[in-house]
């Protein structure tokens, strides 16, 4: 469970970074989504042979298992998979493997293939598996026998939540910005002689929705400021929550 939950709350970090081009193609990167396409490949087979409650009833015979797990998250995991064993193969060049163009792709991807990068969002499906993490951070709660400390691990678990929070934001944000046809319509546009990196800057700005801090970034086009009125609103009812 501990490392399924690493290799999720990498996804969870990385892939907004991923749907806004944000993360280079490097040999690194690159050998990270192996490792991950390998573990959530074998993944979906170990469920098979892990027990389930069903209606309160521990469900330890395969056939039974493989019931629940079809009506459950198999084709999600599936779909996912597949998501991402497209992903790199078509766009990760594995590892200089195959030979590629000068953009980087295989020669042998077509056009409409290389439509498919836009898909890559599907991938996003697997934060439905936060579950798993906050399992995790549960059983490491009920270890903490200082009251101390376990109110120090509160306060720590709140302030992830809130800056992950603040990277998605963040990502839409740049998303947004980089969705116009013409930069100068964006917030981009306004502020990147300023802005040495984009998403430094939707972070920051994205921490002043949740705080009375000030910055010079602002909404220019109708969609940016549609978001940033909901996210002012997001902003108010997680404080409200944490209070």
């Amino acid at each position: 469970v501990l490392v399924g939950a690493i290799f999720l709350f990498y996804d969870i970090i990385s892939l907004p970074l991923q749907i806004i081009n944000y993360i280079p193609e490097t040999l690194i990167f690159e050998s990270i989504h192996i490792c991950l396409v390998a573990y959530w490949f074998l993944d979906i087979g170990v469920t098979f042979r892990i027990g389930v409650y069903c209606n309160g009833v521990l469900v330890m015979d395969p056939r039974g298992i493989a019931r629940v797990y079809a009506r459950g998250w198999l084709a999600a995991d599936l779909l996912m998979l597949a998501m991402d064993i497209v992903y790199l193969i078509v766009f990760l060049d594995l590892l200089g493997i195959m030979p590629s163009d000068d953009q980087g792709l295989p020669t042998w991807v077509s056009p409409r293939v290389q439509r498919l990068r836009h898909l890559r969002a599907v991938r996003l499906l697997r934060l439905l598996r936060f579950r798993q993490i906050e399992e995790v951070g549960t059983r490491l709660l009920d270890s903490i026998n200082s009251e101390l400390g376990y109110m120090v691990a509160r306060v720590a678990a709140l302030l992830c939540m809130i800056l992950m929070l603040n990277h998605y934001i963040a990502c839409i944000w740049v998303g947004l910005g980089q969705s116009r046809e013409r930069i100068t319509d964006s917030w981009i546009g306004h502020n990147i002689d300023e802005c040495e990196s984009l998403y430094a800057c939707a972070f920051h700005w994205a921490l002043t929705q949740f705080t009375p801090a000030t910055q010079k970034i602002a909404p220019v086009s109708r969609e940016e400021r549609i978001f940033a009125i909901v996210v002012v609103l997001i902003a108010l009812v997680s404080f409200s929550t944490f209070l």
